[in-house]
């Protein structure tokens, strides 16, 4: 009887013919890959995703990104899509880890479990107390600082800075919509972004520093604390209660205590507790929308938004009103130099030498010095004997008479703050980022690197050229078009108006925009821009293309005006709202002949007629406005705003819920392309993408700093988002990577230790093969990760490495299901997929590597080629040796006969085995012993393997 144990050289040399450059088989000896068993926790920082509402400190959180990250020291933060919210000390004992929070002292026990990268904890004890509670809010988390970046931002650099803060040597800069806090160590040279300073979409206020810790204001009952001088911050509690949705404005110390404007909250007042406020007195106070404070001796002042000015001589116990001489009921901003109280209102600045008991225009006044303007000032500086304001006409300056305008800024002109640093002034933008003036404010220049909080939306790359239109997407506000040639190395402003530019698109060899001002298109690259106005209505204006015809649309937050349509590439637009029961038109997508709209109220419409009529399709969808549809082969996405992500495969008849009830609620951007969507919103949650429209979703967030897109666009392999900070790129998410069993060449037969190929663009940067076992993990600079099912991430044993084919193994511990395949070259990551991990799905090897035809075999008697011997010397039925992969992690890599539970057929009739599992010595490869039939005739005949219900793929033997 024939032993499966034959030579290996004979082995070798056989399968070397038929692998070719897909296997090298000196690396094939066996040589198993064992997940150790850790005794500790590695250092680093570990994610997990929460799917509801869960409770953190005294409130609760929607669904988003958590962090645990572990240093030296015995030192964690917790951080929540970026923004810190608990850290402090932890220690670990044999299998159990003890962290204890910072802030008073609440301490949890766990044991722990790490298994690759998913780290599990099972509490044991906890204490913990309403301010002090959340100490770890989960207990799933994934190894994700050692991911490698799928993004990288592009720029351009600037953005809108709220608030400008100087403290011993460095300057701190507040952005808007997220951008969150920079620091300069260099006097505004270059910028970083601080650690931590992440709130969402929220601006950043104002500053304080108090005791030697500092303090930042957002909206959304968020103040930001640093107790290491800026390098970090983390979320403070606003309250022993439930926080309420205040803005914190400013800030101001006052005999010992600090206080905060809190609109719509009334006054903070920070308790011994450095990171607990209470409520200060509101007795007298008439305005519970505060914008400023001020204080002077024992007076404090509160500048309100409907009230002008409070007095307070108590400590903020009780208020009177201090509005003898201003005229204004709204304050802006508050400033104390000297003796010296100012309040600037919109078109006057008030000043009040006798501590607030009455006050008068500041030199001849606004009014007079602007006639005919609105002047609005934001922020008051003191320098150098001159009264200095920034305001939405640019920096402007008093000294006595006259207001003067001193500096205009960019095209858009306008500035929210103003402070002094290092001798120097430094002005905060309403868009181009940081200012800086060395010589009292006579000349300016930019001071931007590093700075990268830039609000993107519309975005296109078209002609070599990449265009951005920046602004908030939905009003006019915003600074216009940007075009760079050299995919973002430097940026030039186009001149459309400096307003909102919500998208991009191209038709017909022309590039066009929607903005806050209307529909613009330009036929020379962007040099020119010519408005589209006939049968449009005016003002804000998004836009898509859907077959043939340009339609118009409201890109959100109103006012409504319905829908319109254009066949003549956007000269003529008529309105299409015939059986459209709302104006409320904020998307629109295609399917064959039937056209989509998502509205804000009325959920989805469809029209049979390319938009002449429309009727209701939206059975299943739940209330809320509909931001964004696309399509996927017959497949319709939509985003419900406070919901989740939809889907419907029956033209919107019916709607169910994606992703297996997935709740991304703040999703509002829908982008298809080549089967794949991405979809993304606000809520750190950040980038989604569905490789099987919309069954199953995956973050994809790794290097975009700011989990947020607001657009996408895409050419050949190179992905854009927009967001917040600016645009970002992605060379791989989209980049044709496809994994295949290395046999079949079937992407449905892939098992836990299979043989399997990648096949796609720059997957590596040389060609190598193993020569060494147990086999490495990178050949040429190349690795190749897989993510499983239960998230759990490992480096995949390699054959073969070149820029087209990688040949790897699935590696030992795979789970089933849908697997992440990431490849990283020595450029980055070279290519992302998917796979479908199998139990069982058995793949034979074909002798011309093609899957198909003469199998990879050898006579097991003699070693020889096809064609084979009908019978052995002595007579007997032959024995042919058949090589194939992916028949189960039971029968790859580890010994054992499973022929009883496997089914070899020839022309389809089932035929003995004498051995089906690991081939002797061979890593991921599996052999099958076929006894040939007596009487077999000359010629090919059909082979297969079947088990556990599973076929492979049809090969031949050739009988001599």
């Amino acid at each position: 009887m024939f032993s499966r144990n034959f030579s290996h050289r004979n082995l070798l040399g056989a399968f070397a013919l038929f692998c070719g450059v897909s296997l090298i088989a000196a690396a094939l000896f066996f040589g198993p890959s064992v997940e150790a068993q850790s005794t500790t926790i590695p250092l680093g920082t570990y994610t997990g995703l929460l799917p509801s509402q869960v409770q953190i400190g005294s409130g609760t959180q929607p669904a988003s990104w958590f962090s645990l990250t572990l240093m030296d020291g015995g030192k964690f933060e917790i951080s929540m899509g970026g923004m810190i919210i608990n850290k402090g000390t932890f220690a670990i004992s044999q299998n159990q880890v003890g962290f204890t929070g910072a802030r008073c002292g609440a301490s949890e026990t766990f044991q722990w479990n790490l298994q690759g990268n998913k780290l599990t904890f099972t509490s044991v004890s906890v204490q913990t107390n309403k301010v002090c509670s959340g100490v770890l809010p989960f207990i799933t988390f994934f190894r994700t600082d050692q991911q490698d970046s799928l993004w990288k931002l592009m720029g351009p650099e600037g953005g809108e800075i709220k608030s400008l803060f100087s403290y011993n040597n460095k300057l701190f800069a507040g952005g808007a919509r997220g951008a969150g806090i920079f620091v300069s160590l260099d006097n505004g040279q270059t910028w970083k972004p601080a650690r931590g300073n992440s709130v969402g979409g929220s601006p950043i206020y104002g500053f304080a520093a108090f005791n030697g810790v500092l303090y930042a204001g957002a909206s959304g009952g968020v103040i930001l604390v640093s107790r290491d001088e800026g390098e970090t911050w983390e979320l403070q509690e606003p309250s022993s209660s439930p926080p309420p949705n205040f803005q914190a404005t400013d800030f101001t110390v006052h005999n010992g205590k600090l206080y905060a404007a809190v609109p719509p909250q009334y006054i903070y007042r920070l308790t011994d507790n450095p990171y607990v406020w209470e409520s200060a007195g509101i007795t007298g106070l008439t305005s519970f929308r505060i914008n400023a404070l001020a204080s002077l001796g024992n007076s404090l002042f509160a500048g309100s938004n409907d009230r002008g000015v409070f007095l307070s001589t108590d400590n903020g116990n009780t208020w009177a009103s201090a509005n003898n001489g201003i005229a204004t009921a709204q304050i802006l901003t508050m400033l104390v130099n000297g003796t010296m109280v100012y309040a600037a209102a919109p078109n006057e600045v008030y000043v009040s030498d006798n501590n607030g008991q009455s006050w008068k225009p500041v030199g001849n006044g606004l009014a007079a010095s602007f006639p005919g303007t609105t002047v609005t000032i934001t922020k008051l500086l003191a320098s150098g004997g001159k009264l200095y304001g920034a305001s939405n006409i640019g920096i402007i300056v008093n000294q006595g008479g006259n207001w003067a305008p001193l500096f205009w800024g960019s095209p858009v002109y306008g500035f929210n703050t103003l402070v002094t640093h290092g001798g120097q002034l430094f002005a905060g933008a309403y868009f181009d980022g940081v200012s800086r003036s060395s010589d009292g404010g006579a000349t300016w220049s930019q001071t931007n690197k590093g700075l990268t909080g830039r609000s993107i939306w519309g975005v296109l790359r078209s002609g070599g050229r990449l265009y951005i239109g920046s602004g908030d997407g939905s009003s006019i506000a915003g600074d216009g078009a940007f075009i760079s040639t050299n995919e973002g190395q430097s940026w030039t402003r186009t001149n459309l108006p400096p307003t909102s530019v919500s998208r991009f698109l191209e038709f017909n060899g022309k590039v066009y925009a929607g903005t806050g001002v209307g529909l613009y298109v330009t036929s020379d690259q962007g040099q020119s821009w010519t408005p589209l106005k006939t049968g449009l209505p005016s003002g804000a204006l998004d836009l898509d293309l859907v077959g043939p015809a340009l339609y118009a649309l409201n890109p959100g937050g109103g006012p409504y005006r319905g829908l319109y349509k254009s066949t003549d590439g956007g000269q003529n637009w008529s309105a299409i709202n015939n059986g459209l029961t709302t104006q409320q038109v904020v998307s629109i997508a295609g399917i064959g002949d039937k056209l989509f709209a998502g509205t804000a109220d009325k959920g989805v419409f469809r029209s049979d007629d390319q938009g002449q009529s429309w009727t209701q399709a939206s059975t299943g969808l739940p209330g809320g406005p509909v931001f964004a549809l696309a399509s996927s082969g017959n497949t319709l996405l939509a985003t419900v705003w406070g919901q989740a992500i939809y889907r419907s495969d029956d033209n919107g008849a019916n709607w169910t819920m994606a992703a297996g009830g997935f709740q991304h609620w703040s999703a509002f951007t829908l982008f298809a392309n080549n089967g794949l969507v991405f979809a993304s919103g606000g809520n750190n949650q950040g980038v989604l993408r569905t490789t099987d429209r919309g069954q199953n979703w995956a973050m994809m967030n790794q290097g975009m700093d700011f989990k947020w897109a607001y657009r996408f666009a895409a050419t050949g392999p190179t992905l854009y988002a927009t967001g917040p900070a600016g645009v970002y790129v992605s060379n791989v998410l989209i980049n044709p990577q496809t994994t295949t069993s290395a046999a079949s060449y079937s992407v449905s037969a892939i098992t836990e230790k299979a043989i399997v190929a990648a096949f796609g663009p720059t997957l590596a940067t040389g060609t190598a093969g193993a020569a060494t076992v147990p086999l490495p993990t990178s050949l040429a600079g190349t690795s190749v990760k897989v993510r499983d099912s239960n998230g759990v991430e490992r480096l995949a044993p390699l054959f073969y490495a070149s820029p087209d084919q990688i040949n790897y193994q699935i590696p030992a511990g795979t789970a089933t299901g849908p697997a992440t395949i990431t490849i990283v070259n020595n450029n980055g990551i070279g290519a992302m997929g998917t796979v479908d991990v199998k139990t069982i799905a058995p793949s034979i090897f074909s002798a011309d590597a093609k899957g198909s035809g003469p199998a990879a075999a050898v006579d097991a008697i003699t070693s020889a080629a096809a064609p084979f011997n009908a019978t052995q010397a002595n007579g007997q039925p032959n024995i042919i040796s058949v090589f194939g992969t992916g028949l189960g992690a039971d029968a790859t890599d580890v010994d054992g006969n499973i022929n009883d539970n496997v089914t070899a057929r020839l022309d389809g009739n089932v035929v003995q085995l004498q051995y089906a599992g690991r081939s002797p010595g061979l890593v991921g490869l599996n052999q099958f012993n076929v006894i040939l039939p007596a009487g077999i005739t000359s010629g090919p005949h059909t082979l297969t393997i079947t088990r556990g219900g599973v076929t492979s793929n049809t090969t031949t033997l050739v009988i001599r």
